[in-house]
């Protein structure tokens, strides 16, 4: 169901979703991808920042630019 939220470019839609598999499993990459860029989107950029900087926490082989 996310994805087709993301699909549909429903990202409100989507967020409770990806938000809820975050507390499950805080270190899932793939969510903290599609968050991070959903939080991008509804320019929630403190949001977005912080759930970057998870994701280069998490894989240190990434850097930011």
């Amino acid at each position: 169901m996310i994805e087709i939220y993301i699909e549909q470019k429903r990202f409100k839609a989507a967020l409770p979703y990806l938000e809820e598999s975050l507390k499950k499993r805080p270190d899932n990459i793939e969510v903290l991808r599609n968050i991070s860029g959903i939080y991008f989107h509804l320019q929630m950029w403190t949001k977005a920042v912080s759930s970057y900087q998870l994701i280069f926490s998490y894989e240190p082989k990434l850097k930011p630019p």
